[in-house]
């Protein structure tokens, strides 16, 4: 016997079982009353997947850490778990009569408003700002697809016996469709800084903002549905729930559903092994999701076919999970390289792989969707759909947890990878394959096999209290582990920090660690920090904690002690400070690790780079890699990244960052340059490539930079000549070709030439050093200066940071630092830090505090001064209006020499000597608008370049504001 329960009085509803002789075109989807269905499915299908590849590419670009990768992925289906609550809007409170049609407009208002802020955005977000937008934006799509999906349960079960899942079999196969035009295009549109053509992320969004308003809203209005007479007390619409739950018809598949959807663990650490080993690129990730689409909707197709009369759920989940689990074991191909000697190329391997997979997916899709169907009460169908759909939603969220969690048994961590260790990799890949098979034998037990099996469990003599409450207690369960992963809130007491080592502990005794991401753009300003308990990112020896910022942590590694000092050196959010953070040396570290040298030498054409190179190869074994010369190693070695770069190279296109990059990392833990170290020349050239190698884990020692001026580099290019028989070349001033030797100009060695590559060379080395500058020491070098000279500076600066910086040296270092060059970040030796840390702590005096004129101390100021190891200063100086700045600018300038610059003062120069940019400053002064920001920073950087502030260093008063 079937149960029928109704929560409100309805002046028009389809009959529970329809009438053999309904006109056609109130029944068929395609009718102009019911069209706004499927066209509901497919513009949302389209809109969450279309900018899967933007979503990818972007964060990166933003230099986004793998954790800041995790949050976006984390934040944007965050919203999935509110369903309940948009099925509670829909069921408890319609807007004049109306349950779904108000709330589907709502929804699509609300995702293109945030579509629109993007997309006018796009060129200038922080990775917080952009991840907020995404979540709010899905807000309004999940808004829609519960109303989609309540409003498809309702007309489905109206369906007569003869056609049962019918309607939904026709509604998903085109959601799997629209999703897989949304994948194939996204990830075709992405790739324009790869192919020269497609969009920008700001243009993919503003056309999603725009696509449903022209596609489904003007239907909205024509769509059938039922108005509302009287809606049942909310307490007795959650009576019926619990009637609902209770039903053995519905507590026995949802057992099967979680203990099912837990058990489907994966190689989380999958990803990150494709894009290491084989570098595949945004479109690669992209197609590989496309190609699960169109196979997931043949997956559909199929059952529907073939198998939704007679049922037989419990074949087709026996099914998934075998096909599901040896296709998984199939990855070990690509772990072992098996592919490699016939020439069979991962990335169709992979694709192949995803594919089957994601077909056994689909077939097993309409099955669970028609089982939730079947047991909704009418009237209920928003909330009672999106509760039980909420049951896979979050057996996958345990699922996740549990893959994440096993991530530290093995070390398979992106460091590692890039160390070249995968023995991990397969061991994961088996035992997650292994874990899905568990899950069979609960099949014949759990699982109904068909929807009259199903059916018959619907008699209320087979409900259970018991049944209805251990649900209950599992959603509870899920939803209290929600605001464990991520929680948005400030606590005054915490240390915050950007890529500080986070709270570890064993991952099996907590449902999913803490570890803290904070933004790199806004960890000076932005009041909430995100604390994201997510993944397990570091090995599980690593023990390391973050704590309070009274206490005292611990660092047992050189790199850990480098870490907690970048931390104190300005990225470190503390409302109230105590003391500095500081780090103790655990008295288990009785040396630190030595590496072979890493150098990175930048400088502009015919500069010297190439003397140098070859006298630093001489002097320290390291190995000279240039760009060229690997990536014709990486040909010529036949491997599959070099297989990549060919098809490029071949067809006359710049190969991708990305790809140089791999071709880089993969020569770099080559033994030669793990054993003997390596001088990088000729890249990177681009910030980009520079945030890349940094991602990739790739840090240099030491960053030598050449200056040499334009003038010089265009007289000493446009003077070589070269001997065509010998190839030898010659210069017409420094070294003329002896008499009879025929010489000629290469052609690209004219001036105009020159001067463009010189441009482009100066546009990109700033930001190219920038990146470096957290993590190298830079080294400036006058390449003007007599030959011995250049190699004295240049060797010292070495020596300086390969003996880090130690009291010893000190004297050596201001003497370079006279001679020419200088050292940006110099390092702490762990002797000086430890003996920093066992000194007793002392109350620092203010040296020049706001409370006192500090004339008594410039002897001690200067004292102090010139004992640090550094050329000069670079000062900026806040403070409220009245607060002593001015005072204290003077007595800086008195005591250090520094040039003391305001904006005021450096907008009326740049107007009174005409410049451009004071030219466009004027045109606002002149109409009294402020000037803009973009301007006043150009003007700023202008002026810290020129000789005085190089020289002297300079003092910034009043600016930044903001």
């Amino acid at each position: 016997m079937e149960m029928e329960y109704h929560s409100f009085e309805i002046d028009h509803v389809l009959p529970r079982k329809a009438a053999a002789g309904k006109s056609a075109d109130s029944s068929s989807l395609w009718s102009l009353r019911n069209i706004a269905v499927p066209l509901n499915y497919i513009c949302i299908g389209i809109i969450i997947t279309f900018p899967n590849a933007f979503i990818e590419y972007y964060p990166r670009q933003l230099g986004a850490s793998d954790s800041q990768l995790s949050t976006i992925g984390v934040v944007r289906n965050l919203p999935w778990t509110f369903k309940v609550l948009y099925g509670v809007l829909a069921d408890v409170f319609p807007i004049a009569g109306h349950r779904f049609k108000p709330y589907m407009v709502l929804g699509y208002a609300i995702a293109s408003l945030f579509h629109v802020v993007v997309a006018r955005s796009a060129d200038d977000m922080s990775v917080v700002t952009f991840t907020t937008l995404l979540f709010f934006s899905m807000l309004g799509l999940i808004m829609v697809d519960v109303m989609a999906d309540a409003l498809l349960t309702y007309k489905a079960m109206a369906e007569p016996d003869g056609s049962r899942g019918q309607i939904q079999g026709t509604i998903y196969m085109l959601r799997f469709l629209a999703e897989t035009l949304g994948y194939w295009t996204g990830s075709v549109l992405s790739n324009r800084d790869t192919w020269g053509w497609g969009l920008t992320m700001g243009q993919c969004f503003g056309l999603l903002a725009v696509l449903p308003i022209v596609t489904i809203m003007p239907f909205l209005y024509f769509m059938d549905e039922p108005v509302v007479a009287t809606v049942l007390p909310f307490r007795d619409q959650l009576h019926l729930l619990w009637k609902m739950l209770c039903l053995r018809a519905t507590w026995q598949p949802l057992a099967f559903i979680v203990v099912y959807h837990t058990l489907h663990t994966y190689n989380a650490a999958w990803g990150n092994f494709l894009q290491v080993r084989y570098a595949f690129n945004a479109f690669e990730y992209g197609s590989m999701a496309a190609v699960g689409s169109t196979v997931g909707f043949l997956g559909v197709y199929a059952y529907k076919r073939y198998l939704l009369k007679a049922g037989h759920w419990r074949s087709v989940y026996a099914f998934a999970s075998v096909v599901i689990a040896i296709f998984s074991m199939a990855n070990l191909v690509l772990v072992f390289r098996l592919n490699e000697p016939i020439g069979f190329p991962a990335y169709w391997f992979a694709l192949g792989d995803a594919a089957i997979m994601k077909f056994a997916y689909g077939v097993q899709y309409l099955p669970s969707a028609i089982m939730f169907t079947r047991v909704c009460p009418e009237g209920q169908e928003a909330v009672a759909f999106a509760l039980l759909t909420g049951f896979s939603n979050l057996s996958g969220g345990f699922a996740s947890t549990i893959s994440n969690a096993l991530l530290g048994i093995w070390p398979v961590q992106l460091e590692d990878m890039q160390a070249g260790d995968t023995a991990g990799v397969w061991k994961l890949t088996v035992l997650t394959s292994v874990i899905r098979l568990v899950a069979l034998p609960f099949i014949p037990y759990l699982l109904p096999n068909s929807i009259e099996a199903l059916d018959d469990l619907k008699q209320p003599q087979l409900a259970s209290r018991v049944g209805g409450a251990c649900a209950i207690a599992v959603y509870a369960l899920g939803h209290m582990t929600t605001p464990r992963r991520l929680d948005l809130h400030v606590d005054a007491g915490e240390v915050i920090a950007e890529d500080l080592p986070p709270i570890e502990t064993t991952p099996l005794a907590v449902m999913v660690p803490m570890s803290f991401v904070f933004d790199a753009v806004e960890h000076r300003t932005v009041s909430g920090i995100i604390h994201l308990q997510y993944h397990v990112r570091r090995r599980q020896s690593r023990h390391r904690k973050l704590v309070k910022p009274r206490q005292v942590p611990l660092a047992k590694t050189e790199a850990e002690l480098r870490e907690w000092h970048d931390a104190a050196r300005g990225k470190v959010h503390v409302p109230t400070v105590v003391a500095p953070p500081v780090v103790l040396v655990s008295p288990k570290q009785t040396s630190r690790r030595q590496h072979p040298l890493r150098l990175v030498i930048c400088g502009p054409p015919a500069g010297g780079k190439g003397t140098q190179c070859e006298r630093l190869v001489a002097k320290y074994g390291v190995v000279h890699l240039s760009t060229g010369d690997m990536l014709r190693s990486a040909i010529q070695a036949n491997s599959d990244t070099g297989i990549r770069a060919k098809h490029f190279m071949d067809a006359g296109a710049l190969v991708p960052d990305d790809l140089i990059v791999h071709v880089i990392l993969e020569r770099l833990h080559a033994p030669d340059c793990a054993q003997r170290g390596w001088l990088l020349d000729g890249f990177p050239r681009t910030a980009v490539q520079a945030q890349a190698m940094v991602d990739a884990g790739i840090t240099s020692d030491v960053v030598l930079v050449l200056h040499v001026p334009d003038d010089e580099v265009v007289s000493r290019i446009s003077g070589r000549r070269v001997d065509l028989a010998t190839g030898k070349t010659y210069h017409v001033s420094f070294n003329p070709p002896p008499p009879g030797v025929d010489v000629v100009q290469r052609s690209d060695d004219n001036e105009d030439t020159i001067r463009v590559r010189l441009a482009t060379y100066h546009a990109n080395v700033d930001s190219v050093v920038d990146t470096f500058v957290p993590v190298s020491t830079i080294v400036h070098v006058d390449g003007m200066l007599p030959k011995a000279d250049v190699v004295h500076h240049i060797d010292a600066s070495i020596e300086a940071v390969q003996n880090n910086a130690s009291p010893s040296k000190k004297k050596a270092c201001r003497d370079v630092e006279m001679r020419g060059f200088r050292v940006a970040k110099p390092q702490i030796s762990f002797k000086q830090h430890r003996e920093l840390m066992e000194s007793p702590p002392k109350r620092p005096e203010p040296l020049l505090s706001g409370r006192s004129d500090g004339a008594q101390h410039p002897a001690r100021t200067a004292e102090m001064s010139s004992s640090k190891c550094l050329p000069r200063s670079n000062v900026i100086m806040c403070g409220p209006p009245a607060g002593g700045k001015g005072t204290q600018c003077e007595l800086l300038v008195q005591v250090h020499g520094l040039v003391h610059l305001s904006t005021g003062d450096m907008l009326r120069a740049a107007v009174q000597t005409n410049s451009p940019l004071g030219l466009q400053a004027k045109e606002f002064m002149d109409t009294g608008k402020l000037v803009p920001d973009d301007i006043i920073l150009n003007i700023m950087l202008d002026r810290l370049k020129q000789s005085d502030c190089v020289e002297k260093g300079w003092l910034l008063d009043g600016f930044p504001r903001n």
